[in-house]
């Protein structure tokens, strides 16, 4: 059972029990600092706890569950660990597999039928693994004008998921983080098991770890004791950032730092004895272009100065969470935060650094030998992150700059090092490009913080026809039987609008032959007109990131 020495009298603990790791093998007075002088006594804040061998080595907090109220961080506080949830849903399945009650190879359509050719080829293993290219059920939710902050239930996103009948990509061909799979996970553990996923959950797993503050949460109006509120900024305040979705499997569960460092030594304690389920869940898939897939099964491996870790995070609405283990230092570390501005990866690798100190390798030395004109030249391109979402670098002089769809309104990026530039200081996002030869770069990483990283393609823009579009084709009212929902075109002084239920009217931007962006707030990213001669437009391809392929189809008159 986890021990709790507080940090005031954590030496004395050490004189009197060699259970703890003393201050002259771990800096904890170090990790202290970093933990209290977080937050100001006025604002959110976060929750740290570490455990090392099974015993609670730190536990420690700043900052306001409840701004309105005043009510103080403690270690009662609940928090939503949003997607930390996957690791517990890999888990259950792994277990189910090894029970021999499932297949992680067996087609979904064995579960859902509805999915019909879409879940004929995708399997458990793809969902564990983010390959099975089915389209993100989050954007679909935002696609109808909802939000986390709306009341959506599992089961009105499962139907959502259920009415889909295209996809992404092809199953196994390549990696993209999905919600959408460890929804569809969730479903699948209560469908074998028998039990609901919140209970199969609080039988297998909480109950028998301790975990006595941790449970799945299925109703937005339920009162939960000691529970964080979640906060962003908006301007030089904060505003509070409600999670009314009830999504389960990809994320729903509520926890404490000091319930999941008993979870993160269990997992190190089974990974050193070798068990089955804790091996399946630490492979990794190999795509067909030699990449190997990073996140499987809820967690993600990174070598770090020297130490193996696993580690995931969690961000849904004002809440952010990571959970870190090292288990060569039989090291557990959750953080968690009420404020969306919370770098919580960053903050946890920071705490491990200074925990083990005098365990690490050096930080490795950046290379910072100035860029080449020609290396610069490397860089120039159009890269895709998600449909309807792309950016231009460009050179100017001995700079790269950075806009969106090679608008006019491009800005100079900050140089970090070889091959890296600052995008966002506030969110820690940089731009990486990998080591390769003289040719161009045909992709470079979307770095966010310590979180992780997307991949941006390099693309080719087909160039504009010169002729001028007759407007009227593209014009008319077109719904999406899988949204079930639709919206106008309209045209006005020489320009296409879109018009939706929820938004004004938007601007349409083409950037590509009959394709267009939204220049305002709507969730919709990408319209491909599909057109057939001079007729008018009977189709639209719908995208948005992570969703691909809507039809939205014209209704006449």
């Amino acid at each position: 059972m986890l021990e709790h020495p507080l940090p005031l009298y954590l030496f004395l603990l050490c004189l009197l029990s060699s259970t703890f790791a003393c201050a002259d093998e771990l800096n904890i007075d170090a990790v202290d600092t970093l933990v209290t002088g977080y937050s100001q006594p006025r604002e959110p804040g976060i929750s740290v706890a570490i455990a090392r061998d099974g015993t609670l080595i730190y536990e420690g907090w700043s900052g306001l569950a409840d701004l309105e109220r005043r009510v103080p961080i403690d270690r009662r506080t609940r928090f939503l660990i949003a997607s930390i949830s996957k690791q517990f849903t890999a888990f259950a399945v792994h277990t189910l597999a090894a029970a021999g009650k499932l297949r992680l190879d067996q087609p979904l359509t064995d579960f859902f039928p509805q999915l019909g050719a879409v879940g004929d080829t995708v399997t458990s293993r793809h969902l564990l693994d983010h390959t099975g290219g089915l389209r993100e059920v989050n954007t679909l939710v935002q696609l109808l004008g909802l939000s986390e902050s709306a009341p959506v239930t599992a089961e009105q996103m499962l139907a959502l998921t259920l009415r889909q009948k295209g996809a992404n990509f092809p199953p196994g061909t390549d990696e993209e983080y999905s919600n959408t799979g460890y929804q569809l996970l969730a479903h699948i553990v209560a469908r074998v098991s028998g039990q609901s996923f919140p209970d199969y959950l609080q039988a297998k797993v909480f109950k028998p770890m301790g975990m006595s503050r941790s449970f799945v949460r299925t109703d937005p109006n339920a009162l939960i004791e000691h529970a964080a509120l979640g906060y962003e900024a908006v301007g030089d305040d904060l505003a509070h950032r409600p999670v009314l979705a009830t999504g389960i499997g990809a994320t729903g569960m509520v926890s404490t730092p000091r319930d999941l460092v008993r979870w993160g030594h269990a997992l190190n304690t089974a990974e050193r004895a070798g068990d089955p389920v804790l091996q399946a869940m630490a492979e990794r898939t190999r795509l067909p272009d030699g990449r190997v897939v990073v996140a499987g099964s809820g967690q993600e491996f990174r070598a770090f100065r020297g130490l193996k870790t696993w580690s995931h995070g969690g961000s849904t609405g004002g809440f952010r969470s990571f959970l870190l283990r090292l288990p060569e230092e039989g090291i557990v570390l959750a953080v968690v935060g009420n404020r969306a501005d919370f770098l919580k990866a960053k903050f946890a690798f920071e705490l491990a650094a200074v925990l083990l100190e005098d365990k690490l390798d050096p930080v490795p030395t950046p290379d910072l030998r100035p860029e080449t004109l020609a290396t610069l030249d490397r860089y120039v391109g159009d890269y895709r992150l998600f449909p309807g979402s792309v950016f231009s670098l460009r050179r100017s002089g001995e700079a790269l700059t950075f806009a969106t769809y090679g608008a006019d309104d491009a800005f100079e990026l900050p140089w970090l090092s070889r091959g890296k530039f600052l995008l966002n200081p506030s969110r820690d996002i940089r731009l990486v490009f990998p080591g390769a030869d003289g040719s161009p770069a045909d992709h470079l990483r979307w770095q966010v913080s310590e979180d992780g990283y997307l991949r941006a393609e390099r693309v080719e823009l087909a160039p504009l026809p010169v002729t001028r579009l007759d407007l009227r084709r593209f014009t008319g009212s077109f719904y999406s039987t899988e949204l079930q929902c639709g919206f106008d075109v309209v045209e006005q002084d020489g320009t296409l609008f879109i018009e939706t239920r929820l938004h004004d009217a938007v601007p349409l931007v083409q950037y590509a032959p009959a394709t267009f962006r939204p220049d305002g707030p709507v969730p919709f990213a990408r319209l491909r007109f599909v057109t057939e001669g001079d007729a008018p437009a009977r189709t639209i391809n719908v995208a948005a990131p992570l969703a691909e392929g809507i039809t939205f189809r014209r209704i006449e008159p």
